[in-house]
């Protein structure tokens, strides 16, 4: 957006906004709309901005298009102290593997650990492998305890034969010499 470029994202939203009067369901708009709100650092703006442009866009609930935009939402809740709206708009999303992970990865970026080990365990429940979960689990356990020691026990669920098993091997390696061991 030229105005914007131009170093007046407010002058940029004035005019989307008037654009959007004149065509509310323009997906284009919404999304810059958006984009910019949370430049402008409004993000209760950018969220209804991402909320609309869920609605008018079309996308099919499991697409990749609308997950990022699910996940958009999510990621500005937390950022802004909102778990529980961030948990209900995680329960209204795609419900499959890949939005869980992605899910679970914003909810252990927020710091909140144990919403994002229920969410790897929803992404499990959903399909992912028992053993990319034992992965996850590992990584998100260092995450929360910063104790090495504590993310070894969810990589012992990874058997010698399956694919996982030497990156499991290594992160195990790796966690003891953190660990001084």
């Amino acid at each position: 957006f030229i105005v914007e470029n131009r170093g007046e994202p407010g002058k940029a939203k004035a005019m989307l906004q008037k654009t959007l009067r004149k065509n509310p369901g323009f997906g284009l708009a919404l999304a810059e709309l958006a984009r910019i709100n949370e430049k402008m650092n409004l993000p209760q703006e950018a969220i209804a901005a991402y909320r609309e442009l869920l609605e008018v866009t079309g996308f099919p609930p499991a697409s990749r298009e609308y997950m990022q935009l699910v996940l958009q939402v999510v990621r500005l809740q937390l950022e802004e102290g909102q778990k529980q709206e961030a948990l209900q708009t995680v329960e209204g999303g795609p419900q499959t593997p890949l939005f869980f992970l992605e899910a679970a990865n914003l909810f252990s970026k927020a710091g909140f650990f144990g919403d994002a080990e229920q969410l790897l365990l929803q992404a499990k429940a959903h399909g992912i492998s028992a053993e990319e979960t034992a992965l996850n689990l590992s990584l998100l356990r260092l995450q929360a305890t910063k104790d090495p020691l504590a993310a070894l026990p969810p990589l012992e669920a990874i058997p010698p034969a399956h694919p996982l098993y030497e990156e499991a091997v290594m992160r195990k390696v790796q966690l003891l010499a953190e660990a001084g061991k």
